[in-house]
């Protein structure tokens, strides 16, 4: 995203009470000089995250998340990792409040 699209007085009123002052220094960092966004790793690996603490605790609450996300559009299953593609990337599941 190149700089000059957010305007980091709106952001800075916006995230002054964000109870984490790191987030308020990255938001207001790329409202100053801009975000690098895309991709940079190796294309040709299955790389799957492990789930996070959150999912773990909370299996039944993510569960039902993925069953109604499902019925809404089906998404598609891979019931064994030689059938991924060479560079499918499988981002962690977890849960935020």
């Amino acid at each position: 995203m190149p700089t000059g699209q957010l305007r980091g007085e709106g952001w800075g009123k916006l995230t002054q009470d964000y109870p984490d002052p790191d987030v308020i220094t990255g938001v207001l960092g790329i409202c100053t000089f801009g975000a690098r966004i895309g991709y940079e790793g190796y294309r040709n690996t299955t790389t799957i995250h492990p789930k996070l603490k959150t999912a773990i605790a909370e299996a039944q609450t993510l569960s039902v998340d993925i069953l109604l996300e499902h019925n809404q559009s089906p998404l598609e299953v891979f019931p064994y990792l030689n059938s991924l593609s060479s560079h499918f990337t499988a981002s962690a599941l977890g849960l935020t409040d």
